[in-house]
């Protein structure tokens, strides 16, 4: 059960790193002006837009050669893969940095660089993930976070924009070179990698082209419509929904090498097959579980990691766990998609998301202001669903169906609770998905207890 291992140090990483991020978000919230800090994430937002567009699609070229580089002992191909997607980001960020500088001055630059580092320190951690060295994700990717929440918190007396950045820039370059060697030793046969990996970097390059729009592209637009106090403020609803995100993004990332080194033929066994539906109706209600939490303590969550200032978040915080909610339809596919190499559907998922996202926002955010944003995930996530089960489905149809009507239910429900604060209709309608799911949970359990033993 080695994906499931993985899985378990991957949560203890993100436990860990879910805990220190939000701790840094409070002291950020409590600290630093609300107009100031929306200053802050407009100008990190474009760092990490930036870094991770300039990623080029290595991370899941990562996901799909690193496994098979493993398998076959090729350690150098491996190391040289890594030192290359690292160098090219590096040599580019350092002309972006002067660039920057020239144009908006220091203080711009500061949280600019800080977090398109953020983005660079990030491909050692692809690469432990791709693997399955899953503990040392966890060592690093907590240890760098964690020494920033420490050093924002004893400065927290004095703390500014600037300062707030320069202590999450030396505490990421800290840890980034060790962090590089613990993935591999240095090997720079970039000539022969390249070559080799060209063809599918291609499609990989313009999947990770589009993704920072779903990541970075509300916290840049915002403020062409609306003041950079609104920016803050939509933050904080996205800082909790993009960790409800990660969390659901650790199955997928830990179970994807798996799959890549699976042989085609081993793929259409009946055992994998119906240990991926089992996985599909696990990663649901996993994202269901969260709705809820989102849905019944949101407020405290917001309270909890920034101040009563912010509880204009809710509603935006709601919204975004629908589009999660509607996500975890198609993603398990999705990642299957990319996995055996159909990286074109995993391609134009992210056309259709982000073409669909950017329409919504200029038609309906001069009107609805941040409302206009937070319900675009919804409507951008429900057309994707569309077209993923269109193009690849791992399951009949009427189970997407099923899926999609389950949804509306609870949509229902949680309209109702928002509205009026009664637990009741909420609670009846889970029940009754879980009743009606009662066969499938016991399925769930019984697979595991049956090949739990097997690895």
């Amino acid at each position: 059960m080695r994906v499931v291992k993985n899985i378990i140090f991957l949560y203890l990483a993100y436990f860990l790193t879910f805990i220190a991020g939000f701790l840094q978000l409070k002291i950020l919230t409590l600290f630093i002006p609300k107009d100031a800090l929306g200053h802050f994430f407009f100008a990190g937002n474009i760092g990490l837009f930036l870094g991770s567009i300039l990623l080029l699609g290595f991370p899941l070229v990562f996901q799909r050669y690193i496994p098979i580089y493993r398998r076959d002992g090729l350690k150098d191909r491996e190391a040289s893969l890594i030192y290359l997607a690292f160098s090219l980001h590096i040599a580019v960020g350092i002309i972006l940095f002067i660039a920057v500088y020239y144009l908006k001055g220091i203080g711009f630059l500061l949280p600019f660089s800080a977090f398109y580092l953020l983005s660079t320190y990030s491909i050692p951690l692809f690469a432990f993930i791709s693997q399955e060295k899953a503990d040392y994700y966890a060592i690093y990717s907590s240890l760098r976070i964690g020494v920033a929440v420490i050093f924002l918190y004893l400065f927290r007396k004095i703390l500014n924009i600037e300062r707030a950045a320069l202590i999450i820039l030396v505490s990421t370059l800290t840890f980034m070179v060790p962090a590089l060697l613990s993935s591999a030793r240095p090997v720079f046969k970039f000539r022969v990698i390249f070559d080799e990996i060209k063809a599918f970097l291609k499609y990989s390059f313009f999947s990770q082209l589009l993704s920072p729009f779903f990541q970075y592209m509300d916290g840049i637009l915002i403020p062409l419509f609306m003041p950079y106090s609104f920016l803050a403020i939509f933050t904080v609803a996205r800082k909790l929904d993009f960790g409800s995100r990660q969390i659901l993004e650790i199955p997928l990332q830990a179970t994807a090498p798996y799959i890549s080194s699976k042989k085609e033929d081993e793929t259409r066994e009946e055992l994998f097959r119906k240990g991926f539906s089992i996985f599909r109706t696990v990663y649901f209600y996993a994202a269901l579980v969260i709705f809820f939490i989102f849905l019944f303590f949101g407020r405290k969550l917001i309270m909890l990691v920034s101040s009563p200032s912010y509880l204009d978040a809710y509603p935006h915080l709601i919204l975004l766990a629908l589009s999660l909610l509607i996500s975890s339809i198609f993603a398990p596919d999705a990642m299957y998609s990319r996995s055996v190499g159909r990286v074109d559907i995993f391609f134009y998922k992210d056309v259709v998301w982000v073409f669909s996202f950017l329409l919504y926002i200029f038609i309906t955010a001069p009107h609805l202001k941040l409302y206009g944003f937070s319900s675009a995930f919804v409507f951008a996530s429900l057309l994707t669903l569309i077209y993923q089960t269109s193009k690849l489905r791992t399951a009949p149809l009427v189970e997407y169906i099923y899926d999609i009507l389950r949804v509306v239910l609870i949509s229902l429900g949680a309209y109702v609770f928002y509205l009026r604060a009664n637990y009741f209709l909420p609670l009846l309608i889970l029940m009754l998905i879980i009743t009606v799911d009662f066969r499938k949970i016991i399925e769930v359990y019984n697979f595991y207890r049956k090949y739990s033993e097997r690895g």
